[in-house]
């Protein structure tokens, strides 16, 4: 079993899809029970991204204690700030991935599976059943791709500033820069809400599967 785990760790789901499911076929774990498992870590990964920035934008209305830090002190806290965000979004956006590449196997799997039942009232069973799963996953799929959108938004403009602050470190700049706390603060706030929503679509495609 060592042995077993030892080696998933070392083949990706992007890698090699048909070695990834077979290795954990054989360790009693069918793409359903994939999906349901990488779509708890994304449930977590919205959480953890959701609760990072909000914690960014609290900073954000402070200011990051402009008044009562030196420039370069801010710099650092902002760039740590983004540094630390773009790795937990990095993150969500991996197991998102994984989700869908998951899921577009596991649907094209469960409907060639459903038309070889003899028994005719076994397989609408099962393509409805699929048509709904599909049409849950696709809310998903979309909610998903909005939040992700604006977590590449939030990025590019918590970098831009990052970049902007490194090259120019005096006190004119700051001035200037505390023009834009109220625009870093809308995109926030915006992703936040992109992310409630995502997370409430997770949350509906997990009891669509049980």
């Amino acid at each position: 079993m060592k042995h077993a785990l030892l080696i998933l760790t070392l083949i990706s789901l992007s890698a090699c899809q048909s070695t990834y499911y077979k290795a954990w076929e054989f360790l009693g774990k069918e793409k359903r029970d994939l999906l349901t498992s990488k779509i708890e870590d994304t449930k977590d990964s919205q959480k953890d991204s959701q609760k990072e920035v909000k914690d960014i934008l609290e900073q954000v209305r402070n200011k990051y204690g402009l008044e009562a830090k030196e420039i370069e002190s801010f710099y650092d806290n902002l760039k740590s700030d983004y540094e630390s965000f773009k790795a937990q979004a990095n993150e969500l956006k991996g197991n998102a991935k994984d989700v869908r590449t998951i899921a577009k196997d596991l649907f094209q799997e469960w409907e060639q599976e459903a038309y070889t039942f003899k028994n005719s009232s076994y397989k609408r069973s099962s393509l409805k059943k699929l048509q709904e799963t599909k049409r849950e996953f696709n809310s998903l799929s979309r909610q998903m791709a909005q939040s992700e959108a604006q977590l590449d938004q939030v990025l590019n403009v918590l970098r831009d500033q990052v970049l902007f602050l490194k090259h120019n470190l005096n006190a004119k700049t700051l001035a200037s820069f505390e023009g834009e706390f109220d625009r870093i603060e809308k995109e926030i706030e915006t992703l936040i809400r992109r992310i409630d929503q995502s997370l409430s679509a997770t949350e509906n495609f997990q009891l669509s599967l049980d």
